[in-house]
């Protein structure tokens, strides 16, 4: 659009606070669930950090994870501050990596779609959760590691304090979460190979920051609660060979990578297709490259909306497009998945400048290397796909704003992507509104129970279906059954019952 920088920035700066407001909201609207409980209760009852050492010889290497629930869990105010920052800082990094100038507010409100677009599994087990936003956080770590790391070596414009910020990055991120520790390890290796060509001088320092993010990683993954829950929980996983265990989670990987991903897919497609199609004529080779790159793209749209087509059309061979169940879909979206990687490849090494065709090839690197690593894990859940999926959000926006764009289809663009973002706002506040009310007639029923010891059958209504994570219990999650009770002060003795109110 024809306006000033300034004005524009300021456009930008209005998004941020509506969707940090956003955040604000439908955190404090969102209550304790699952392992939130047992999480609060160890913390109000013990030192964070005498329990954070027992956990790490008992159960999991995760240290800084471990030590985010006992601190934060027992201080639901402590989260409605963080949560809505933490992921306004991630939207903020995005922004700064890609350094949109072209389109800047059209950027901005793609970013915003993307996130609040993501599947709804993604959705709650990471946004609104408290011991899920241990996801987040080295999300957030590993865009601001980007960002300095891009002005380390893109710009030289690194100070000692940055370089000391990443020192603390790379063992953060490891203590956190395994497979953002195998993504910074990439991240590390392949700004190694950048130095090796541009500026060998720095390969010291970043060996350094390599040699950080494996120790961090060791010190997770070896841990004796580790090892211990793994050959207990997992014996059987371990017996399996890194190909059986690969097949066993290609499904997996499939879906939480691709296919659950719809929304992202379809504008990094729709991206993708437009982009090759304005710069068909910096490609120095034939044309009908050109042609099939364009056509892996266009299907990319088509397999994103399959579903949507199927659900008009009831032509069921289309299920072979994304119901992994279905046979032969494996096939289809593996084949498509590997042929879709090397198009972007080929259009990055083919259509952009030096600096970014770096920096989008270190994006699909590392934000795939996250999920690659998920292969090898007995647990591949929905959440932790989610550094994969604001990866591939970033490399979005980098060739959104490498194009050239008519002033007229990008007021077209801005008016469809502020109808889409107002959509998503209103489901939002729609899910989490309800999610508020269903927790306050629940808390009355509580206050019953807490006053009438002697009934020892406590029915308690159930949250409406795909809205928060874990806040309902089934009768043989004991562990669950056993945090909830003690947490509200209920009777131990009391027998719980979730139930589903017919208007939910």
């Amino acid at each position: 659009m024809n306006l000033n920088r300034t004005v524009k920035r300021r456009i930008v700066i209005s998004f941020l606070v509506l969707f940090c407001l956003l955040f604000a909201v439908i955190t404090y609207w969102t209550p304790l669930a699952g392992d939130d409980w047992g999480y609060a209760l160890t913390g109000m009852r013990n030192n964070p950090f005498a329990a954070c050492y027992r956990q790490y010889f008992n159960w999991s290497g995760r240290i800084l994870s471990e030590l985010w629930g006992y601190i934060v869990a027992p201080r639901k105010w402590l989260w409605n501050i963080l949560n809505p920052a933490l992921f306004t800082g991630i939207f903020m990094t995005i922004l700064a990596i890609a350094r949109p100038r072209k389109n800047l507010v059209t950027c901005t409100l793609v970013i915003m779609f993307l996130i609040l677009s993501v599947k709804d599994y993604v959705r709650m087990q990471t946004y609104t959760w408290i011991m899920g936003t241990t996801y987040v956080i080295p999300l957030l770590l590993l865009l601001i590691y980007t960002l300095i790391l891009r002005k380390l070596l893109m710009d030289n414009d690194a100070n000692k304090y940055m370089i000391y910020g990443c020192y603390l990055i790379n063992l953060a991120v490891p203590l956190y979460m395994e497979n953002a520790g195998a993504a910074i390890m990439v991240a590390n290796i392949l700004f190694i190979i950048f130095a090796f060509f541009d500026d060998k001088k720095k390969i010291k320092q970043l060996s350094i920051f390599l040699l950080i993010s494996i120790i961090g990683f060791m010190i997770c993954r070896m841990s004796p609660g580790a090892v211990y829950r793994l050959n207990n929980e997992h014996a059987a996983w371990l017996s399996m060979s890194i190909f059986e265990q690969i097949s066993t989670n290609w499904n997996n990987f499939l879906r939480f990578t691709f296919l659950d991903n719809k929304y992202l897919i379809c504008v990094l497609s729709i991206v993708l297709l437009s982009y090759t199609i304005i710069n068909r004529y910096r490609y120095s080779h034939s044309m009908i490259h050109v042609v099939l790159i364009a056509m892996v793209y266009l299907f990319g749209i088509i397999q994103s909306i399959s579903a949507n087509i199927n659900s008009i059309l009831h032509v069921d061979a289309l299920q072979i497009l994304y119901n992994i169940e279905y046979p032969g879909c494996t096939l289809v979206i593996s084949i498509l998945l590997i042929l879709y990687v090397l198009c972007v490849i080929i259009t990055v090494c083919n259509f952009m400048d030096y600096d970014r065709r770096y920096l989008s090839l270190y994006v699909l690197m590392v934000g795939g290397s996250a999920n690659i690593a998920m292969l090898l894990s007995p647990i591949f859940d929905s959440r932790s796909s989610i550094y994969t999926i604001f990866f591939l959000i970033l490399l979005t926006v980098i060739f959104l704003d490498d194009m050239n764009m008519n002033y007229y289809v990008n007021l077209g663009i801005l008016a469809i992507l502020i109808l889409m973002n107002l959509l998503q706002f209103k489901t939002y506040i729609y899910k989490y509104h309800l999610v508020n009310e269903v927790q306050k007639e629940r808390m009355e029923q509580i206050y019953y129970y807490q006053d009438h010891p002697e009934d020892t059958n406590g029915y308690f209504v159930r949250m409406p279906i795909m809205t928060i994570h874990s806040a309902d219990i089934e009768q043989w999650d004991t562990f669950h059954q056993e945090v909830f009770k003690e947490y509200y002060g209920l009777n131990p003795e009391i027998e719980l019952h979730f139930y589903f109110k017919d208007q939910y």
